[in-house]
């Protein structure tokens, strides 16, 4: 659980911005509702050549620069910027990631590590890194044609961690080109199913799918698929194209194309900024019909505030919560944590929801029905049962249900529930019944034997 630069940020990062965002997790309830890894994806690595020889990014010895500009080193000279800051998230007892790729170059261009697994894996150990996201991009040739020379080529670093003296999570990220789940239990303790996602419900729901379709072999080495990071109140960026007034409910905007109705929008950060969710997506510009909110503006906003608007709508970024917990995937956010909205935070510090995400038994959640209506069902510690019912397609799902029997579970018996939203608890008898399901939503439950 924690959070990655790639969404928010791409390659604009640098050791203030980690540095903040660590502190934000630390201070906003993130850390203690069990978010603990703050990783640095693609561009920390220097991309010119040094003056006394080596390769771009590289010493004379081999050994990987970090960006001296945008990582600093404790005094001129040294090498350590990723060091600095992994000691500043340490003192918050939060973890640290990085990035790099079983290529001779990351995706982004600069250089990457193999044929240089044994030393950046020691410099890893040294630097404090936690946690490493190992990419695809830029394979050499005749490294990435079939199954075992994926394996190969990325076992590589698997083994040099191990060396290294330091526990490093590896998390293998090969998109699911090559069936990771199915040699990656040997090597890695994660690993990619899908390809990168997006914030729209149509990626998520298909990196959902691909996730969910393969599931690890669960007599292999305990070990997750990652159907990628969570799209919660991730999205894009733009501005007014006009003053926008308290008690206002429409907002002008330079860009509505991937505004969505019934999403959150962000307008402003810090203590100026307020949220509204969209009632209807109109056209950009200051002469446009932009965005209707559903309640009145309390702030005075100027032309050109910046507004953020989230790709997902409430229903489906709590439907995302809720598939990634089902299947025991990563939670690792790629949102702005440090403007996060308290509508956004307030699903991801669901203590309850992230329980059956982390639950000790690890395992992911299996299908019991796919298509336009999917139910899951993941057996948890102590012999209870986590259930979501969740409605894939455009319109709503009448007499949404599932009988106990297909769950797996003694028909003749019956079951204390537990809603993780709304958190109302029950008795279910014979079936779990959620009445109508409108598009993209879902629900998440938890059903535990009662005494005869």
């Amino acid at each position: 659980m924690g959070f990655n630069t790639w969404a928010a940020y791409g390659c604009n990062i640098s050791a203030s911005l980690i540095k903040q965002t660590a502190l934000a997790l630390h201070t906003n309830g993130m850390q203690a509702a069990g978010y603990t890894y703050v990783n640095i994806d693609d561009c920390w690595i220097d991309g010119s050549t040094p003056a006394n020889g080596g390769v771009a990014g590289r010493t004379a010895d081999g050994h990987l620069i970090p960006n001296p500009t945008t990582f600093p080193p404790s005094t001129p000279g040294k090498n350590d910027g990723i060091k600095v800051v992994a000691d500043y998230v340490h003192s918050l007892g939060l973890k640290l990631g990085l990035y790099q790729a079983a290529a001779v170059k990351t995706c982004a261009g600069f250089a990457g590590s193999y044929g240089h697994e044994n030393t950046d894996a020691k410099d890893f150990a040294a630097w404090g890194v936690d946690y490493l996201k190992y990419d695809n991009c830029a394979a050499p040739p005749g490294t990435a044609d079939n199954q075992q020379q994926f394996s190969t080529r990325f076992k590589r670093m698997s083994d040099a961690l191990l060396a290294s003296g330091r526990p490093i999570v590896f998390g293998l990220c090969e998109w699911g080109k090559s069936d990771p789940w199915q040699w990656g239990p040997y090597q890695a303790n994660l690993g990619r199913s899908s390809q990168d996602i997006q914030p729209n419900y149509r990626r998520v729901l298909k990196n959902f799918t691909d996730n969910a379709m393969n599931p690890p072999d669960p007599d292999a080495p305990l070990y997750f698929n990652d159907p990628d990071s969570l799209q919660i109140g991730t999205g894009h960026g733009t501005i007014l194209n006009a003053d926008a007034s308290a008690s206002s409910t429409n907002i002008k905007v330079s860009n509505t194309r991937k505004a969505v109705r019934g999403s959150l929008v962000r307008i402003g950060t810090g203590i100026s900024s307020e949220t509204a969710v969209v009632t209807t997506v109109g056209t950009p510009g200051a002469d446009g019909t932009g965005l209707t909110l559903a309640t009145p503006l309390t702030k005075n906003h100027p032309k050109q505030r910046s507004v953020q608007i989230d790709g997902l709508n409430r229903t489906e970024a709590q439907t995302q919560m809720s598939l990634w917990a089902i299947q025991a995937a990563p939670m690792i956010s790629g949102a702005d944590i440090i403007n996060m909205a308290p509508e956004n935070l307030a699903i991801y510090t669901n203590r309850d929801v992230i329980a059956v995400d982390q639950d000790p038994l690890g395992r992911q959640g299996r299908v019991v029905s796919s298509g336009s209506n999917w139910v899951l069902v993941k057996p948890l510690v102590g012999g209870s049962y986590a259930v979501v019912l969740f409605n894939a397609s455009d319109t709503e799902w009448s007499g949404a249900g599932v009988t106990l029997q297909s769950l797996g579970l003694d028909p003749a018996r019956s079951y204390a529930s537990h809603d993780l939203w709304t958190k109302a608890r029950g008795v279910v008898t014979g079936a779990v019944s959620a009445g109508t399901l409108p598009a993209h939503s879902s629900v998440m439950l938890t059903l535990q034997e009662l005494p005869k």
